[in-house]
């Protein structure tokens, strides 16, 4: 996931987004060799390492690893690349990642989901989250509670989750919600993951 987003990222100038799902459809498990869909918690630990994992190899380049000096026959400057040493109960990986990062560091990632465990991930990682509500009031709601726990998560004191557009649908209320910005900074500094 981690080369084939930065590639697309690469490749689209940095127009390129992750949407992360976790899924509730039961058939789904067969496009990952399971006979049944896991419960949503486990869903839900799987994705919060699968994205710890992806944005600590996006960040194991540094923004100057190219060096690209012809006179000196270096390519890159491997001091510029990390290792992240993850190893944790879904996943393994060492680093660095196989292709330099992104062009603005990190990818712009989406979430959809109402559950408790989807508004944790969705107000910790998302750029974007959206969500289908019955009506207005529930929209609302839904959004005052992914507010309320964006700033905790990301360490912030100053909230900068706002409403993008409520718009009616049918029967249904649609709420896009931004959290942050939707370009990371450049310069961030390489990761190691959290899990060992």
């Amino acid at each position: 996931m981690a080369p084939a987003v930065t590639r697309a990222r690469h490749l689209g100038r940095g127009r390129a987004a992750w949407n992360l799902v976790t899924g509730a459809d039961g058939a789904a498990a067969y496009n990952f060799g399971r006979d049944g869909h896991w419960d949503t918690e486990k869903r839900y630990d799987w994705a919060d390492e699968f994205v710890e994992v992806v944005r600590a190899l996006w960040d194991s380049w540094e923004d100057d690893a190219f060096t690209r000096d012809k006179t000196a026959g270096r390519y890159i400057e491997a001091t510029k690349l990390h290792a992240i040493d993850h190893v944790g109960e879904h996943f393994s990986a060492r680093g660095p990642l196989n292709v330099a990062r992104p062009p603005q560091g990190q990818v712009t990632l989406l979430h959809a989901g109402t559950s408790d465990r989807s508004r944790e991930l969705g107000a910790r990682e998302a750029e974007v989250i959206f969500a289908g509500q019955p009506d207005l009031e529930s929209a609302e709601e839904y959004y005052a509670d992914v507010k309320a726990r964006g700033p905790v998560r990301r360490g912030s004191s100053a909230p900068s989750i706002r409403r993008r557009w409520n718009s009616p649908c049918g029967k249904r209320t649609i709420s896009g919600i931004t959290t942050r910005p939707s370009i990371r900074s450049r310069s961030a500094t390489p990761r190691t993951s959290k899990s060992k």
